[in-house]
């Protein structure tokens, strides 16, 4: 089992690491990390729009 999850885990990071939607920090990289939210929240692009309901 932890053999299975392990390979479930590393199929998942190669996937994401493909993504260019997605932007990677390091941990300790607090100073950017909130620099990044703060520019996406000014320029409305949170992700976490409501969707417009389908009519």
């Amino acid at each position: 089992m932890k053999k299975n999850t392990r390979k479930y885990a590393k199929k998942q990071l190669t996937w994401y690491r493909k993504d260019p939607s997605i932007t990677w920090f390091h941990p300790k990289d607090e100073e950017k990390i909130l620099y990044f939210i703060l520019n996406k929240v000014k320029m409305g692009n949170t992700g976490f729009e409501p969707v417009p309901p389908c009519l």
